[in-house]
């Protein structure tokens, strides 16, 4: 590789592009599953993750930018837990009938966003 080839101005433009691609995935690229999130494959080097990413709307131009709230998981952690899924099921299953602790299916209003242990 020549090193004129890349300058840092051509390693910065990359860059974003790659960063703005990953960030505003289109809607071929992404997966809803929710009004604010949305699941991406990405390739990072040589390996692929599964993203689950919580996205915000900004106030100043409306548009959505990725939070903080994510998870990657690894292509081999992804498959795993999709062969779980039956095992995850029947957890939710069980703790339906369980009072408070029962899983909300629908946005709860008082939903802060903190696991019951933070509040």
């Amino acid at each position: 590789m020549n090193a004129n080839e890349y300058t840092d101005s051509k390693i910065v433009k990359k860059a974003i592009s790659t960063m703005q691609r990953v960030m505003q995935p289109s809607k071929k690229q992404k997966v809803e599953v929710g009004p604010n999130r949305h699941v991406v494959v990405q390739r990072w080097g040589e390996d692929m993750f599964v993203c689950i990413r919580e996205y915000y709307k900004t106030v100043e131009d409306g548009e959505f930018k990725p939070s903080r709230k994510r998870i990657n998981l690894t292509i081999m952690h992804w498959r795993e837990l999709l062969k779980q899924s039956g095992a995850v099921d029947d957890m939710i299953k069980e703790l339906e009938g369980v009072g408070e602790c029962s899983m909300p299916t629908e946005k709860d209003e008082n939903d802060n966003g903190k696991h019951l242990d933070e509040t």
